[in-house]
């Protein structure tokens, strides 16, 4: 059982690392640097529409692919880079 088990979590590594490379390019560390510093920027007593409309803004203005950006951001946080994201 022991085995099995060890097989099942070199698996799932392997998997976890194609989606990470799939996701991660060679500037994505630099726009995700500098979308932390937008973050860290924005006004915490702003309603959550303006946090995402802001953050939309600023990708945009960056001439950044939202997809891009928000599936790094998202495999960053919770290791999936689907669904949504709520920037509270």
């Amino acid at each position: 059982m022991g085995s099995v088990f060890i097989l099942l979590l070199l698996l799932l590594k392997v998997t976890m690392r194609r989606r990470f490379l799939k996701r991660w390019k060679a500037d994505t560390a630099k726009q995700l640097t500098e979308l932390i510093s937008v973050l860290e920027g924005l006004d915490e007593t702003l309603p959550i529409e303006s946090t995402e409309e802001t953050v939309k803004a600023w990708i945009e203005s960056q001439s950044y692919g939202l997809g891009a950006v928000m599936n790094a951001f998202r495999l960053s946080i919770v290791g999936e880079s689907k669904g949504h994201i709520c920037l509270i």
